[in-house]
């Protein structure tokens, strides 16, 4: 009896927590026009220049007036690091802690994730403390505490596994990202593959991230010749570059602010000219009011114009008012004509609303089976709404098997398009630009979330990159960066990624524990990874952690040629090897394996009579390239060393023919 009366008395102390933290959040948020002033030239808006020195004073007056929201805004100023203020984990830490105290989820939430991580050891890493913070911001509405739980029931991050808890954290995130894609419009470009630090000579980032010093970097200067590019065509009146411009403009792109005005002024210069996509963007500007009064008639008016010269998503807009009634009179089956040509044309929107029709049996025939092949082409495109679907579909069994699996990593990828991708975004920009260190605050914080790219390029910023925040006098006794490094890194590889298995290896290699480098190479062999399969095929070769066996050898780095015919040089140097291992240890089977006829007495026989000696184990074996010698009898000894010459220069010259 003892035990349920205790559970019943935390649950109560927690609710009672839960009031209390209510009610401060309530009263202890003191606005002022000095925190308002603050953000806005924190971030530059409202046309205020960006001032961060004078941003910090403001904020720090209204944090000592008692604002939390100042406080927390203060501690992601020392988190993020800006234009002239070093990032300092210490006192991000402090600020989220008074701002947690009077119940500011988004601090809350901040605290829970550093103290996963340890904040660079600015606190040392505290789970169920991370949890606790998590679990009362989740409670209190925050979206990313809600990603970081969601994130740690998939893969088991300091709770057990649990797929239907990681269902319900990850539905929730992606409703709020739905949510926020069906606000800012259905013709939001989507966002391309993330950068990945240290994918060759792109993921290099031309080299800045080791520790370049600050400027514009190669990202900006390249965004701003893409802009230069269209500007200069847009003025000599191509209307291709002016609708791309004015989509520039209208969605805060390649480092141009957001500015609807210009965006229209450049579609009206395209579509005088007859463009279909100046004139269907014409007819989004007035769908949605933006830079002109809103009005249903004309953006259909202009709609009907642009399909009628072939534009998709004319063709998709237009079925979007027909199916709902905007500025016409509602016909399902016109919808349905129109949204069935642009989703041929390939246009995910189109898909999409197509795949909505059929699922909601609005104006066809309903059909989940068609409605789930329209979401799953539109998802291959990443439109978010639609893997949203997919995941509901998957989720409830409709149209295919129930599966959480299924669905929970649909979720997951919906929620993964939220605000924190564009975040990752200015991330690699940060890099191009020489500020390591504040960028890799963000893959820190992305990374709590279960970005894999994240995790896997903090890992690569603290082996690689300058980060004056972390030089080793500053670190406290125990913390360094590798240790930082490792803890992204097994991240990464739980969510697969071969290559952080790889790293992970290399790291166990080096500090001579063969076993758990082995055990990280297989796992990056089984997903194709090509150093990974040579790796494996080495430690075979020796017998470092794995059984020695030198026909595995050869089979794992004939596999890494396979997948990386540009590795040849290597794998031959390796095979080449192997070859003379295999040809000491190994004659009479070398010479069959290159087909030469063997004696049936005399040579046989007296290798019959004299067998070799067992090979010796993992444990006598000296290093990943050594073997042993075999000794034979001394009537054999001069013919045995002939022999082995011979089966060297025979296997050296058929590799070099097959590599």
């Amino acid at each position: 009896m003892l035990f349920p009366m205790s559970e019943r008395l935390c649950k109560l102390l927690v609710f009672l927590c839960f009031v209390i933290l209510s009610w401060t959040e309530n009263v202890a948020k003191p606005k002022s026009e000095e925190f308002d002033l603050a953000i806005q030239l924190r971030s530059g808006m409202n046309g205020k220049p960006v001032d961060v020195a004078k941003a910090v004073t403001l904020l720090q007056e209204s944090a000592d007036a008692g604002n939390d929201e100042a406080m927390f805004a203060l501690g992601q100023l020392y988190e993020f690091g800006a234009d002239g203020l070093e990032v300092s984990m210490e006192s991000a830490v402090r600020l989220y802690n008074e701002s947690a105290r009077v119940g500011n989820s988004d601090a809350q939430a901040a605290l829970g994730m550093l103290h996963a991580n340890g904040a660079r050891c600015a606190v040392s890493p505290d789970t169920p403390l991370s949890l606790l913070y998590l679990a009362f911001a989740a409670e209190s509405g925050s979206v990313d505490a809600e990603h970081a739980l969601a994130y740690r029931y998939l893969h088991g991050v300091g709770v057990p596994r649990h797929c239907a808890k990681a269902l319900y954290r990850f539905e929730r995130v992606a409703r709020h990202v739905v949510a926020d894609w069906e606000r800012d419009g259905l013709s939001v470009p989507l966002t391309g593959e993330l950068v990945r630090l240290g994918d060759g000579p792109s993921g290099l980032l031309d080299g800045s991230a080791a520790g370049g010093s600050a400027g514009n970097g190669a990202g900006s200067s390249h965004a701003s010749d893409v802009v230069q590019y269209y500007e200069f065509h847009a003025e000599a009146g191509e209307a291709q570059a002016q609708v791309t411009l004015g989509t520039l403009y209208l969605h805060g792109a390649y480092g141009l602010a957001r500015d609807r005005r210009r965006a229209f002024g450049y579609f009206q210069a395209a579509a005088a000219q007859g463009d279909a996509g100046g004139i269907a963007q014409l007819g989004t500007m007035y769908a949605r009011g933006w830079a002109t009064e809103q009005d249903n008639a004309t953006a259909l008016e202009h709609y009907r114009r642009a399909a009628e010269r072939g534009h998709a998503g004319a063709h998709s807009q237009l079925g979007y008012m027909l199916r709902h009634g905007y500025g016409v009179s509602r016909s399902a089956a016109e919808a349905a004509r129109h949204l069935k040509i642009a989703a041929d044309q390939g246009h995910p929107d189109g898909q999409l609303q197509l795949g909505s029709l059929y699922f909601h049996g609005d104006g066809v025939k309903q059909d989940y089976g068609k409605a789930l092949q329209y979401f799953t082409i539109a998802g291959q495109q990443g439109q978010p709404v639609a893997l949203y679907n997919l995941a509901q579909l998957h989720q409830h069994g409709l149209g295919v098997p129930s599966s959480c699996a299924a669905a929970v990593q649909l979720y997951k990828r919906v929620a993964e398009r939220g605000p924190w991708r564009s975040r990752l975004d200015d991330a690699a920009q940060l890099v191009r630009q020489g500020h390591a260190d504040r960028a890799l605050a963000v893959y820190e914080r992305a990374a709590e979330l279960g970005f894999e790219v994240a995790q896997s390029n903090a890992a690569w910023l603290l082996e690689h990159a300058s980060l004056p925040s972390l030089h080793p006098s500053l670190l406290p006794s125990g913390c360094s960066r590798s240790s930082l490094a490792l803890h992204q890194l097994r991240q990464s590889a739980e969510q697969r990624n071969a290559a952080s298995h790889v790293r992970l290896g290399d790291h166990y290699y080096a500090d001579g524990d063969w076993g758990r480098a082995a055990a990280h190479y297989e796992q990056a062999a089984e997903l194709r990874h090509p150093q990974a399969m040579f790796n494996v095929g080495l430690l075979h070769q020796s017998g470092h952690g794995l059984p020695r066996d030198l026909f595995l050898a050869k089979r794992f780095l004939d596999l890494s040629k396979g997948v990386n015919p540009d590795g040849w040089l290597a794998v031959g140097l390796a095979l080449g090897w192997l070859g003379v291992q295999f040809a000491v240890e190994h004659p009479l089977e070398a010479l069959s394996w290159l087909g030469v006829p063997l004696p049936k007495n005399g040579l046989l026989a007296a290798q019959q009579q004299h067998p070799m000696p067992p090979v010796p184990s993992s444990s006598s074996v000296g290093g990943p390239w050594s073997g042993t010698l075999l000794l034979l009898n001394s009537d054999m000894a001069v013919i045995g060393a002939l022999l082995a010459l011979l089966l060297v220069l025979l296997l050296l010259r058929r590799v070099m023919l097959t590599v």
